[in-house]
């Protein structure tokens, strides 16, 4: 027992997943309790003390993108296997039969009482299509989610080339849908962004074109509106009728961009994802005035989030970082480690008070 317990403490201080690295030392710890096994234990805790706890997923997926309800008790995730899993925040556990099809890569959203997935189809000939699936968030839980409509998408983004960020959100009571777009040119370069919108208890679907070209993110903001930002614009819109309110000239390229709740600021990503390192800048739309963030990553940012109440900024990075940054200086204030691999999603709660970051280390 005592060579077990030292095999399994050693064990612990190096397995880079943090989840089973203090399963480890916790068994360690009850295989043969003293100083040297409670050491590597407070050792392990240590190495991530921010971490509150994990959710784990079968070894062979990875887990992808993650959206949290607005009440905070599930996290939906999807993984590379096409699915789409909901745990209880609480319990850390599935709470329901995952959706199948609905991982492609594409953002999920909540909103309101719904659930909103995009889910692969294959037609006649093989021809590939997507449809925007609303579901009742509010479904029992151990019961499979309920499905309330099927929304068609855009032919157009569906057969054609589109670009690499297409922002899904809603308003929210979850009574609109927004999906925001941008065409590929044949050389490479990015083509018209577009707006999509839907009444989800109608089905009523509208397309404005921005007149620009790119799509670097959109968000609902306050005051009913939505923003969207292209590479050479920030576009505001009324939420409801969609007719654009006001149109900012602003030079950005490609990159990828948060919106702060009010739209008063953008957290705006380099782009350039160099190997030494990555970062960000404010940008002030009243002022035009770009502050660059005082520090950065080891490596590319993958995700760049405000927390609801837009005092700070969320970011995680391919060196397995999520670094928490003041809105107002981008000062980082704390950095969360916890993941050994690239982390490919993040999700705020409601109080701003708990991130949840997906990682491809499981």
């Amino acid at each position: 027992r005592q060579a077990l317990a030292r095999q399994l403490g050693a064990e612990a201080l190096t397995d880079p997943r943090i989840d089973q690295a203090m399963l480890l030392a916790r068994q360690a710890v009850m295989l043969d309790d003293n100083s040297q096994t409670e050491g590597t234990l407070l050792a392990t805790l240590l190495r991530s003390p921010a971490v509150i706890s994990t959710f784990t997923v079968p070894i062979e997926v990875r887990p992808l993108q993650t959206v949290i309800s607005p009440d905070g008790g599930t996290l939906a995730v999807s993984d590379n296997s096409g699915l789409v899993r909901f745990f209880d925040t609480t319990t850390r556990r599935e709470s329901r039969p995952p959706l199948k099809d609905h991982g492609t890569g594409l953002p999920d959203a909540y909103g309101g009482p719904y659930f909103f997935a995009i889910r692969q189809t294959t037609g006649p000939m093989n021809q590939y299509g997507l449809v925007l699936d609303v579901f009742d968030a509010r479904t029992p839980t151990g019961q499979p989610m309920r499905l309330v409509r099927s929304l068609a998408m855009n032919p157009v983004f569906v057969s054609q080339f589109t670009g690499q960020f297409d922002p899904l959100f809603s308003s929210p009571d979850g009574n609109a849908l927004y999906f925001a777009w941008t065409l590929e040119n044949l050389n490479h370069t990015d083509g018209r962004a577009y707006l999509d919108s839907w009444d989800v208890s109608t089905g009523a679907h509208r397309v404005v074109p921005l007149g620009s070209n790119g799509m670097d993110g959109a968000a609902a903001i306050s005051a009913g509106r939505v923003m969207a930002v292209t590479d050479t614009s920030t576009i505001t819109l009324d939420g409801r009728t969609l007719q654009i309110i006001r149109s900012v000239p602003l030079n950005l390229g490609f990159a990828y961009v948060a919106v702060s709740p009010t739209g008063n600021t953008l957290a705006v990503g380099s782009g350039q994802g160099a190997a030494g390192g990555d970062t960000f800048s404010l940008v002030d739309l009243a002022t035009g005035t770009r502050t660059p963030a005082a520090g950065s990553h080891a490596a590319q940012i993958e995700n760049i989030t405000f927390t609801p109440d837009g005092r700070r900024i969320i970011t995680g990075g391919d060196d397995g970082a999520v670094i928490v940054w003041d809105a107002t200086t981008a000062v980082p204030i704390e950095t969360l480690s916890g993941h050994s691999g690239r982390v490919v999603g993040q999700a705020i709660s409601a109080d701003g008070k708990t991130v949840y970051a997906s990682g491809l280390d499981g």
